[in-house]
């Protein structure tokens, strides 16, 4: 069940904006399902770090009180990243997770030719052929980044302590219930991973994004062995950004 989190901002890109943090302030809150029951809930919200136009995407996932004798979960994931007319970039991902016996946490440093991870045990430094983005900060930039369908999108990662060009298929659009309306149009991707991600990945995964300018998230689909895990944003689970 580590893969409870999965669907939590896998996506990675990069473009430009007129405007730093176009996406402060914005809250969503997902309800998880395995296997059609509740399991759990995930928040991911966007913050204000400082003036130079950076903000902290901070990502919360906790199992449901009745699940946490079978399996509990409790992981944060905070991703310090400037956005400014040059694009997005990743400065600082940091992972604390505590998921049944498991537990994990490591900070990574980005620059532009190098990741240092510091860990409990060790300090790493890995070189990279060019600026790449954390596993969080694609999931903004991709909402960006008009979608068509037929389209591959790819974007630089570093993951897993491996650095690689991480492809992303429009795959289709779709009409689906969600938060906005009984109707709401939208458009799936599927991420092609090659590392972790976020949690340990177990299997495919695809995402529904509003099919319009802000694109957002609104079901996230993740198979693993047994079932699936679904996160469905919740009906009051959206707070835009700051005006």
């Amino acid at each position: 069940m580590r893969a409870i989190g999965l669907a939590l901002g896998l996506l990675l890109g990069a473009s430009a904006w007129a405007d730093p943090s176009p996406l402060a302030g914005e809250r969503l809150i997902f309800d998880l399902h395995y296997l059609g029951v509740p399991a759990g809930v995930a928040e991911m919200r966007v913050e204000p770090v400082d003036a130079d136009g950076a903000t902290a995407v901070v990502i919360e996932a906790r199992s449901a009180d009745w699940f946490n004798w079978l399996y509990r979960v409790r992981d944060t994931i905070v991703s310090t990243t400037i956005w400014g007319e040059k694009g997005l970039r990743s400065r600082r991902y940091s992972v604390d997770s505590k998921e049944g016996s498991y537990r994990n946490y490591k900070e990574l440093v980005f620059s532009s030719d190098q990741v240092v991870e510091t860990n409990p045990k060790e300090t790493l430094t890995f070189p990279i052929p060019r600026p790449a983005l954390d596993a969080v900060d694609g999931f903004y930039a991709l909402r960006m980044v008009p979608l068509k369908v037929g389209q591959t999108v790819t974007f630089p990662l570093f993951d897993s302590r491996i650095f690689y060009d991480l492809e992303i298929e429009v795959e289709r659009r779709e009409v689906r219930k969600t938060p906005f309306g009984p109707q709401t149009p939208c458009v799936v991707v599927f991420p092609r991973l090659k590392s972790e991600g976020i949690f340990q990945r177990k299997g495919e995964m695809r995402i529904w994004l509003t099919d319009d300018a802000r694109h957002i998230p609104v079901r996230m689909e993740s198979k693993i062995a047994i079932g699936a895990v679904v996160a469905e944003l919740r009906p009051d689970g959206y707070r835009p950004p700051f005006p």
